[in-house]
């Protein structure tokens, strides 16, 4: 009987993917869901269609491609913040606790072969988070990111 509980637990423990598919971004102040990724599907709250122009111009930018399919979200001021508390000004230490280990980390910036710098930052599936030069988030962008970095 041990040995079953044992295994069943050490399974579900490593089996866990921390660096989170799913994100939900809510408004600081009144705590309203705004938008929700799941798996690369950004979901709007039925709210939050109506009034695209108005979040971007407290911070929260709406990404579209050639199609007018909505891509990423990008948030970049502490008005809105992740349904797990995340938010710009949260430390790296923040971060790695509520989502694990990324991915990647630190961004290489190239041009041609040579790489010319780099760009302090955690890459999760679905999530990028850009810190500034003291550890703290400046940046959080959701969504189809992935062809942008790599």
């Amino acid at each position: 009987m041990t040995r079953i509980i044992v295994f069943i637990f050490f399974v579900s423990f490593f089996s866990c993917n921390r660096s989170s598919t799913n994100f939900i971004v809510v408004s600081t102040e009144s705590n309203e869901r705004i938008v929700s990724i799941k798996d690369a599907i950004i979901l709007l709250e039925e709210t939050t269609a109506n009034k695209i122009e108005e979040l971007k111009e407290h911070g929260l930018l709406f990404n579209f491609d050639s199609n007018e399919s909505l891509i990423s979200v990008s948030i970049n001021n502490a008005n809105y913040k992740l349904g797990s508390g995340i938010k710009i000004g949260s430390n790296k230490k923040e971060v790695l606790e509520k989502l694990g280990k990324p991915i990647r980390n630190n961004i290489a910036l190239n041009k041609g072969k040579r790489e010319i710098g780099s760009i302090d930052a955690f890459f999760y599936k679905n999530g990028l988070f850009i810190f500034d030069n003291d550890g703290k988030v400046k940046s959080i962008t959701l969504g189809d990111i992935k062809g942008k970095l790599i």
